[in-house]
């Protein structure tokens, strides 16, 4: 009685083992992280992340979801942070792709980010990966700097933004990008081509800004991103900030000039008057009396 009893106990074990491995249509998803580039990640620079996504089961799992969460330091940019697969094979992988910016002010250190996963949305599991993270010493920078507004901004007026994209750093810059974001002003034209630029090296990129017009007079920032890759074909970002004067439409708007010209000729024209019709029709009068 006690040998069937063991017996019994055994089986159902082995049964509830055999159950909690059961997965939807019979797949398992397997991930990890397969390379990130560049290796240390740098503070202040973009870094792309491939982590391999196996189905380590037998069927194939439909609907496969996965789902990148970053933490501090990084953010996605480029992509979404959900990716599906409508069906991946028994025994097969794929790689999934995420380029992530790193914060510029990170300290060097180990962070985390977060790859949610799911078989057909029935269950998700989550798996953590690190990534090393040091202090940037690229050769690459570009700054922007402010030239002039012209002419002087108001509320529903449009003035052309002028703003020197330089190259602060030693390495050439290419494929040079600029951009202009800002909350007072809508900007029609607002991704301007640069080109190369060479270390020591400027170009003068204008943006031509509507200002909106309930705009209060007062100074405000202008963002200015410039996008660009260096001589290995690896992006760059760089964040910048000019600061714009908006001043009120009657002190933007130039006083009306008074016209000497046509007073001149209204004087004329008076005397003209005086002299060959109000005098004689005087004189007239006169010599009726």
């Amino acid at each position: 009685m006690k040998k069937i009893i063991l017996i019994s106990v055994f089986v159902l074990l082995i049964a509830g083992f055999g159950a909690a491995q059961i997965t939807p249509s019979g797949a398992s998803l397997k991930v990890d992280l397969a390379k990130y580039d560049p290796a240390p990640a740098e503070a202040g620079n973009l870094a792309t992340v491939w982590i391999k996504a196996e189905n380590i089961g037998l069927d194939a799992a439909p609907n496969a979801s996965f789902e990148l969460v970053p933490k501090y330091p990084f953010t996605i940019v480029d992509n979404d942070a959900k990716q599906t697969y409508g069906r991946i094979e028994g025994k097969s992988s794929v790689q999934l792709e995420w380029r992530l910016r790193v914060d510029e002010n990170a300290p060097k250190d180990k962070y985390s980010f977060d790859v949610v996963y799911s078989i057909g949305g029935i269950s998700t599991n989550k798996k953590s990966f690190n990534l090393s993270v040091v202090q940037s010493k690229s050769i690459y920078e570009l700054d922007a700097l402010y030239v002039g507004m012209e002419p002087a901004a108001y509320p529903g007026g449009t003035s052309t933004l002028s703003v020197d994209i330089a190259n602060i750093a030693s390495g050439t810059a290419y494929f040079v990008i600029a951009q202009a974001e800002t909350d007072i002003a809508t900007i029609d034209r607002n991704e301007i081509f640069v080109g190369t630029l060479e270390p020591n090296d400027f170009d003068t990129s204008d943006f031509d800004l509507k200002i909106k017009d309930d705009v209060k007079p007062g100074t405000y920032p202008v963002k200015i991103l410039t996008k660009y890759k260096d001589d290995k074909n690896i992006e760059h970002e760089n964040t910048n900030t000019v600061n714009v004067n908006v001043v009120s439409a009657l002190q933007a708007l130039p006083p009306k000039k008074f016209d000497t010209t046509s007073l001149a000729v209204d004087l004329i024209l008076l005397i003209l008057i005086l002299q060959f019709v109000v005098r004689p029709i005087v004189r007239h009068y006169k010599k009726k009396k």
